[in-house]
């Protein structure tokens, strides 16, 4: 710019060779300047630059961190500046981006630590929030995320205050941050993913790899696209709900003495499996319908609800107590129980089949004991 141009001035810029040009002492009302149609032949301070800015919170966008916090801009691996929040916890930071660039925000050297991340569209970019114990997921020059994305953001930088790493494809999210994916986007892994909690607006799409949650897992508001993966719940006392999605493999591999609680139905079109520790239904006495086996190594606690097999061929391992437990097929199939194991109904048995059509309950050794009504069709055999 020959002059600076003050908080008054106008400007219309168009098709210009801008090289060697420092617009810094102009008006934060007039930079960058971004002229339309031109060329950045280099050397030039605030003329194409973007302005990245958002606001550090304590929780989930509604309490601001405050002034004080360090927030540093990660642009294809490479450290692009820092800003430092105001009183109302907001940043902003001048960088140069361009569409598709994998880019970070993080909160560096502060009280708390969280990160978020996108693939810009190589325009401004504003709330770029950054939420305490959060790892955001976003996308905002439309398409998904991966974790491949991911790692090209993070790039070399070591900061451990970047909340994530990315190792041979996996992304590991440390404790106590959830992964969280909000509404209107999709994050597509593209490997494993282990995190503490989840959290799940938008959507995300598992493949065929494996989702391990330490904690919670809440896709009440949005879609879990499960393909062929398996969801593996570690560590601690959680709650799981799964929303209006249909999983895969759902494993319950718990701390000893440590239970996961459902916290609505779960539909599985692959195996359930509790490893250690203990699956409940809650009080709710939340369904959980099954396509395939059901094993159980530990303990189940069934409460009032009900247990219902939709698939084929399907086992039941381990000695278990359902409430209710139901299979109706329309075609001849067998349903087989463990040997030497023990299955008790408390409430009611339905094995459903038709006629032609026999539902064979291969009891390896013994047979299912129901405690109150057993009701089979006459297309059942035993």
């Amino acid at each position: 710019m020959p002059e600076p141009a003050s908080a008054g001035a106008s400007k219309a810029l168009d098709y210009l060779d801008v090289q060697d040009s420092d617009a810094s002492g102009s008006d934060l009302s007039h930079v960058p300047i971004r002229p339309t149609n031109s060329v950045d032949s280099g050397n030039n301070i605030l003329w194409f630059e973007d302005f990245i800015s958002g606001t550090v919170y304590t929780d989930e966008g509604v309490t601001s961190a405050g002034a004080g916090l360090t927030v540093r801009l990660i642009v294809n691996g490479v450290d692009v500046g820092t800003d430092v929040t105001d009183a109302g916890g907001a940043y902003s930071i001048i960088a140069v981006t361009n569409p598709g660039d994998a880019m970070l925000v993080y909160v560096d050297n502060g009280v708390l630590d969280g990160t978020t991340v996108t693939v810009a569209d190589g325009a401004d970019l504003a709330g770029f929030d950054i939420w305490a114990d959060h790892v955001i997921t976003r996308h905002d020059n439309g398409g998904s995320l991966t974790n491949a994305d991911m790692d090209t953001a993070k790039g070399a930088v070591g900061d451990n205050e970047i909340e994530y790493s990315v190792s041979a494809g996996a992304l590991t999210i440390p404790t106590p941050n959830e992964l969280y994916v909000p509404a209107g986007v999709t994050f597509v892994p593209g490997g494993d993913v282990t995190t503490y909690d989840v959290k799940i607006l938008g959507t995300l799409d598992a493949g065929a790899n494996t989702i391990t949650a330490g904690a919670n897992w809440d896709a009440s508001a949005g879609t879990f696209t499960a393909g062929t993966s398996t969801v593996t719940f570690t560590l601690l006392n959680a709650t799981f709900t799964p929303g209006a999605s249909v999983y895969n493999d759902v494993e319950v591999n718990v701390n000893n003495g440590q239970t996961l609680t459902l916290g609505a139905a779960l539909d599985a079109n692959g195996n359930l499996t509790i490893s250690n520790g203990e699956l409940d239904v809650s009080a709710s006495n939340y369904a959980i319908t099954l396509a395939g086996d059901f094993t159980n190594l530990d303990t189940f606690t069934a409460r009032s609800g009900t247990v219902t097999l939709d698939g084929t061929g399907q086992t039941i391992s381990g000695s278990n107590t359902f409430f209710n437990l139901t299979k109706s097929v329309a075609a001849a199939d067998t349903l087989t129980f463990g040997a030497g194991e023990t299955t008790t109904i408390g409430g009611t048995v339905t094995l459903n089949g038709a006629a032609g059509n026999l539902i064979y309950r291969i009891c390896r050794s013994g047979r299912p004991t129901p405690s109150t009504t057993a009701t089979t069709s006459s297309g059942s055999k035993t």
